[in-house]
């Protein structure tokens, strides 16, 4: 057990893949390797329960092996010589004493791990097992899309080093080679199969990050562009095609300030636009029923504020409102009724929606669960099962090296330090929503416990304060609150109907500013907190703003990629970078007057900081797609930052039979 153990602290990630500890310590002998790898995880387990220690100590990783959550410090020189120069004052019959007590005390403990690793078989392993697996690859396999004939099933799939490709895999034959679709090295996704089945519309980004809808015969492989400048964001699906004939499709495209739905008409070949949110809202997952009598969709409103809507002769009818987040939908065969896959009481959940009567049945709980596509033929629905987690990281800007961790067997992220006491705030749904949490040295406090699920929070210069934006468990009525840290009180702000996202604070602590829409234009704005004054400060679409040293704002753009500096004096702006994806709008921070920012290439994630000079240098790097998006990264101090990582990237799609239950 302890030469197990051993293993953790070897690892950068304090990662341990079984097949690594077979071969380690069993010598390769994986009858008896495997059995002793699940006595010795579930002993160590009770070791440290037994300790006191609140937190899990191991997070199972599945298809890899357990990751230590525990961070583990050395002992330092002073701390050995201090040791030391103890034992020396220590008389010879002390010795005598300490050494018998020692003895005892060790003899127990082996006693007690003999008896444990000897009578406990296994550890209990929970998984569904009515699933069945599609795909099993290593890496990423997404967006799965099932023939209308049930017997094919298209996905991309997204390999370490490469991008992502899509695939087409015969569900009639395990035999059956796998297809490639894609040609080239450019990433391809979401595909859509036509009516007869000969055709997948798919979307490409090419090198400079353009968004292409294209069309593919199968049987010819001849490539046909349709439109560009479409909607993409990682796990979110853009395209359906007609289920009567083949003669249009539709998919997400941006506008001007939003995202919309179109449709391309093969016949006349141009493109109308059918849906039409408001400034910041995106519309995405199209959907047709039967007949194309309904187009059902996801519009985003906000962060964390999904619905779901049908749209039958122009005519826009909510049947999901409010929710935290909807991951995706999938019509349900032949019937009026949609398959939904969204965020409920915190947990990840399918529901088939009647769209007449609006009537819920369960269908499954899931953990991480992504895009989905419904066999018809086989009454069945394939999703994209992740193994995932994420946890926040104190990480040093000159090694990359994780001086310290936030993690659990839930989902930990988007860290906010607190320097003078160096404590972190972050998000986690340990408690069932999603709550703030505040780790201190030993445990972790839930600040907002049952009052509902919360976006990310911003702590005050003071660290005294935060403001957090909370969605009612009771309603679907979001509310920004600010909280004091000393008392854990918290109390409601009057934003006078705006809805808040993306928070952070003046530098002086008196005012905070957010992202919100008027309804005809969306920019940042401030809150004044002693007067409850709010004023826009922006209007062309800039979603998330931090004030530096010297007053001006650096802020980043909705549906665009960069960094502007403003200056609210003379209200001008300057672009800084182009760089900062804008998936990635709030991985960014300034500390003594440098910028720092989150950068994505092919192969990593990088930290980069533009100092007061104009010089430009890479401070941390890690492999591509480890740092998580939106707010991955933000300030701790000079030597340090916070970065919110995934252990794992991984995805496989398995097959749900639907068999439907009364929704309670």
């Amino acid at each position: 057990m302890f030469d197990f153990l051993l293993l953790f602290f070897d690892s950068s990630e304090q990662i341990v893949n079984k097949e690594d500890a077979i071969a380690t310590i069993w010598l390769g002998n994986e009858g008896v390797g495997k059995r002793g790898v699940t006595n010795a995880i579930w002993s160590l387990r009770k070791a440290f329960n037994e300790l006191g220690i609140e937190e899990e100590a191991f997070h199972t990783i599945p298809k890899v092996g357990y990751q230590l959550l525990l961070t583990a410090s050395p002992i330092s020189d002073q701390t050995s010589q201090d040791i030391a120069n103890e034992q020396s004052k220590i008389s010879r019959s002390s010795s005598i004493i300490y050494f018998l007590i020692t003895f005892i005390v060790l003899s127990l403990i082996a006693i007690t791990v003999f008896y444990l690793t000897s009578t406990q078989e296994t550890a209990p392993i929970s998984h569904p097992v009515e699933d069945h697996p599609i795909t099993t690859f290593e890496g990423i396999e997404e967006y799965p899309a099932v023939s209308h004939n049930g017997e094919l099933i298209a996905f991309q799939w997204l390999r370490e080093g490469q991008k992502g490709q899509i695939y087409v895999k015969n569900l009639t034959s395990a035999d059956a080679p796998l297809n490639l679709i894609s040609m080239g090295d450019q990433e391809e996704t979401s595909p859509a199969w036509s009516y007869d089945d000969k055709r997948l519309a798919y979307a490409r980004i090419t090198e400079q990050g353009q968004c292409e809808i294209r069309f593919r015969e199968l049987a010819t492989n001849k490539d046909s562009l349709i439109d560009t400048g479409c909607y993409y964001q990682s796990f979110r699906k853009l395209i359906t095609w007609s289920n009567t004939a083949d003669n249009f499709i539709i998919y997400s495209k941006r506008t001007a300030g939003s995202t919309a739905l179109f449709r391309y008409d093969f016949t006349s070949e141009t493109a109308t636009q059918l849906t039409f949110p408001q400034v910041h809202e995106a519309d995405f997952a199209p959907q047709l029923t039967p007949n194309n009598e309904k187009l059902v969709f996801i519009r985003e409103r906000g962060s964390q504020s999904y619905d779901v809507i049908a749209q039958q002769a122009g005519e826009n009818k909510t049947i999901l409102q409010g929710q935290v987040s909807i991951v995706d939908i999938s019509i349900h065969g032949e019937e009026d009724a949609v398959i939904v896959n969204y965020a409920k009481s915190g947990q990840f959940i399918i529901e088939h929606i009647d769209l007449s009567t609006n009537a819920h049945q369960h269908i499954a709980n899931r953990t991480l669960p992504s895009t989905i596509s419904y066999n018809n033929q086989q009454n069945n629905l394939a999703i994209s099962d992740h193994i995932s987690k994420e946890y926040v990281a104190l990480v040093d800007f000159k090694t990359s090296k994780i001086n310290r961790r936030v993690s659990s067997s839930s989902r930990d992220m988007y860290g906010r330090y607190l320097p003078r006491t160096k404590e972190i705030m972050f998000l986690s749904n340990r408690s069932g929503l999603w709550s703030v949490w505040l780790k201190g040295t030993l445990n972790s406090e839930n600040l907002t416990k049952d009052l509902g699920n919360v976006t990310v929070p911003a702590v005050s210069p003071d660290e005294k304060k935060y403001v957090v934006k909370i969605a009612s468990t009771k309603s679907s009525a979001t509310s920004l609150y600010l909280g004091t840290l000393a008392t854990n009180q918290l109390q409601k702000l009057d934003t006078n109907g705006l809805q808040v996202e993306n928070l952070s604070w003046a530098q002086d602590g008196k005012s905070i500013y957010f992202f919100s829409t008027n309804g005809e234009t969306s920019g940042i704005y401030n809150l004044d907190l002693s007067s409850s004054t709010i004023k826009q400060l922006t209007q062309k679409n800039e979603q998330y703003a931090i004030e530096s040293d010297d007053g001006n704002l650096y802020m980043s753009r909705l549906n665009q990629a960069g960094i502007w500096q403003y200056n609210p004096r003379t209200e001008s702006f300057i672009q800084i970078t182009d760089e900062l994806a804008d998936f990635d709008y709030g991985s960014f921070f300034c500390i003594d007057g440098a910028l720092y920012y989150l950068n994505r290439n092919k192969f990593t994630d990088e930290v980069k900081r533009i100092s007061q000079d104009g010089s430009v240098a890479v401070l941390a790097s890690f492999p591509k797609n480890t740092i998580r998006r939106y707010f991955g990264i933000s300030a701790a101090n000079s030597n340090q930052f916070i970065a919110t990582l995934k252990i794992t990237n991984e995805a496989d799609i398995n097959a749900i039979p639907i068999s439907l239950h009364t929704h309670e």
